[in-house]
């Protein structure tokens, strides 16, 4: 499966399930798998924002001084 037709499957789900990912501490954002990849998500009333799109083969620290700035 292509992973464009994965994130919208996934996003689809995050508007029926808002608080399906994991919580990531501190910083009231979820996270949800995509495999390789992982969408990075708050939810604020009747919103999900999307905070970042992240290649889990990375340095994780690197997300969280991402999530730290924003």
């Amino acid at each position: 499966m292509k992973l464009n037709q994965k994130i919208r499957e996934r996003t689809s789900l995050l508007k029926s399930h808002p608080f399906l990912g994991k919580e990531i501490a501190k910083w009231d954002n979820r996270s949800v798998s995509l495999g390789h990849y992982s969408i990075v998500y708050k939810v604020e009333e009747e919103k999900i924002i999307i905070t970042a799109f992240w290649d889990n083969r990375q340095d994780s620290e690197k997300l969280y001084q991402h999530l730290r700035q924003n």
